[in-house]
C-alpha cells in the first residue's frame, strides 16, 4: 500500500530562518571560554632559573667530512637563535600590551583620588595615590623601553596592579555604595594609537 498523500518539501516557498535555539551551550563552557580568552595574559608562571646559550654548541665528537657540512650545521644553529629572539620579542609585545591596559586605569584612579583628597585631606589617599603616579612613571618607563625583558614588564603589570588596587580601596571608603563610578571624556588625550 502506497501512500498518496506524500508531500515533498518545497525549497522555494520557505524563507530562511535563523534561530539560536540550535545552538547548545552550558553555562561551564561560556564560563570556561571567557576565562580562557580574558586569563590568558593575566599571569604566566614560569621557572626560577632559565638557563639559554646563545653561543652555539657543536658535538667535537665528530668532525664534519667537508666545509659543506659545517655551514649547513652553522646555518641550524644561526637559525634557531632567531627563532628564539623572535619569540621572545613576540613575548614582550604581549606583556607590553598588557601592561598598557592595566596603566590606563592609574589616570583614571588618580584623578579620583584628587577630588576626593581635595575634600578630605586624608594622608592615607595622599600615599595611595602617590604610589600609583609613581608606579605609573615607572611602567611607562618600561613601556618607552625597547630592551626591556618579559620579566621587566611583567614585575610592572603587577606592581600597577597592586598600587591601583591600593588606591581603588582607599577611594571606596568615600563611596556610599562601595561602587567607583566615573564618566570618561569623548576625547582622551593621553591615550595614544598604536597602528600595527
Amino acid at each position: 500500500m502506497r501512500r498518496s498523500n506524500k508531500k515533498s518539501f518545497d525549497w522555494y516557498g520557505t524563507k530562511q530562518q535563523f534561530s539560536i535555539r540550535k545552538y547548545h551551550f552550558g553555562a561551564a563552557s561560556v564560563l570556561l571560554g571567557v576565562s580562557l580568552v580574558l586569563g590568558a595574559g593575566a599571569q604566566v608562571v614560569k621557572a626560577d632559573e632559565t638557563v639559554a646559550s646563545s653561543e652555539p654548541t657543536i658535538a667535537s665528537s665528530v668532525a664534519p667530512a667537508s666545509t659543506e657540512a659545517v655551514a649547513e650545521e652553522a646555518e641550524k644553529t644561526n637559525a634557531e637563535n632567531t627563532s628564539a629572539v623572535a619569540t621572545t620579542s613576540t613575548e614582550v609585545e604581549k606583556a607590553k600590551a598588557v601592561l598598557e591596559q592595566v596603566t590606563s586605569e592609574s589616570p583614571l584612579l588618580a584623578g579620583l583620588g584628587q577630588k576626593e583628597l581635595a575634600k578630605t585631606e586624608d594622608a592615607t589617599l595622599a600615599k595611595a595615590i602617590e604610589d600609583a603616579q609613581t608606579k605609573l612613571a615607572a611602567a611607562k618607563a618600561i613601556l618607552a623601553d625597547s630592551e626591556a625583558t618579559v620579566e621587566q614588564v611583567e614585575a610592572q603589570v603587577a606592581a600597577v596592579k597592586v598600587a591601583n588596587e591600593a588606591l581603588g580601596n582607599e577611594l571606596q571608603k568615600y563611596t556610599v555604595d562601595g561602587l567607583l563610578t566615573a564618566a570618561l571624556d569623548t576625547v582622551a588625550p593621553d591615550i595614544q594609537l598604536h597602528q600595527h
